[in-house]
């Protein structure tokens, strides 16, 4: 079972405000859920940091209890946020099938029903990052424009969402034309406060560059190592050479060489997004590089087989896919396209209409 990124959003919402609201919030988040191993992992804290270490543990624990750990969490803030409801009625839903999840890494339809193909390097430099002490820490992604790289941030959080018992996510995004306005402190504040850690003990501006940036990676390590007692996946999203400044380069490259050494070797990993690898003073064996590509109409083919294999369905999956593939080209270039019409045929795939 897994939230979608916008579902995770307005719930994690919904439970903040409901925690910042009153005097006890460990409580007031853990009394719903009714669970003692569960509220054993909630430490007291921050409402945000409460509340992510709530969600992350009743998402992990699945259907354990009836009902399920997060309908139980959730159902407290069903009155408030209209969109719960729905939510909670897909999750029971999902297990009342009871059926196995599939290996994570090797999806190609995400938890929230969309599609996504290929990209073989990808997950396997994914899955790597879940070993305790991984070769190549630092994962980085780069591609052509409108190539797939938001697909990407998609599919991470479909990865971190099945993993929530032992990956906590830290996602930081740079939208187009914002670089000048994100320095070093700006991004370090994204993360700190991602991570549920301290933002009053940001340490103060130096005029020894090197050394500050020493030390506002000191600040985020520490904040993750506190806060939680799961493996933090940083995701640093849009911050390509285009829009970075440098002394934020620098402050990137700092934090990727602490990642390199002692517990925050054990305690995050590195994935960024768009982001010059050659950059990074790393060793190069200790990034794995990623590069998007265009999707094959053969790819698509397998997919619409897959999709429908197992059914019943007296389908044609040629057939299908040929509507599909209408007008995209070989290879596909128009993924916002192929991603719209993939998705509504998971719709008919799953719903039979």
């Amino acid at each position: 079972m897994a939230l979608s990124p916008d579902e995770d959003a307005f719930i994690y919402a919904a439970l903040v405000n409901l925690a910042a609201s009153v005097a006890e919030p460990r409580i007031a988040i853990t009394g719903p859920i009714n669970d003692i191993a569960i509220a054993a992992g909630i430490a007291s804290g921050e409402p945000a940091t409460i509340v992510r270490q709530a969600m992350n543990l009743c998402i992990a624990d699945g259907n354990r209890l009836a009902p399920p750990a997060i309908v139980r969490l959730i159902q407290v803030v069903a009155i408030i946020e209209p969109r719960i409801p729905a939510v909670i009625a897909r999750i029971t839903a999902s297990f009342a099938t009871n059926v196995p999840p599939p290996d994570t890494f090797a999806d190609s339809v995400l938890a929230w029903k969309a599609p996504f193909l290929e990209r073989r390097r990808l997950r396997q430099a994914l899955r790597a990052l879940l070993a305790p002490l991984p070769t190549s820490p630092i994962v980085v992604v780069t591609g052509a424009e409108q190539q797939g790289k938001s697909y990407t941030a998609e599919f991470i959080s479909h990865v971190v969402q099945a993993h929530a018992n032992t990956i906590a996510p830290c996602v930081v995004h740079l939208g187009k034309a914002q670089g000048a306005a994100v320095g070093p402190a700006e991004l370090a504040r994204d993360l700190v406060a991602g991570m549920g850690g301290q933002l009053r003990l940001e340490p103060p501006k130096v005029t020894n560059l090197d050394r500050w940036y020493q030390e506002l990676v000191s600040w985020v390590t520490d904040a993750g190592i506190h806060s939680s007692q799961f493996v933090w996946w940083i995701v640093l999203d849009g911050f390509n050479a285009d829009e970075l400044r440098a002394d934020t380069k620098a402050f990137i490259g700092q934090l990727a060489s602490r990642l390199m050494n002692g517990i925050p070797q054990r305690r995050f990993r590195l994935i960024l997004l768009d982001f010059d690898r050659t950059s990074l003073p790393v060793t190069p064996g200790k990034i794995t590089p990623d590069t998007t590509a265009w999707i094959s109409a053969g790819h698509v083919s397998d997919f619409v087989t897959q999709l429908f294999a197992g059914s019943g369905a007296a389908v044609d999956p040629a057939g299908i896919a040929k509507t599909v593939l209408d007008g995209l080209g070989d290879p596909v270039t128009d993924l916002p396209t192929l991603n719209q019409r993939l998705t509504d045929l998971i719709e008919v795939a799953e719903t039979g209409q």
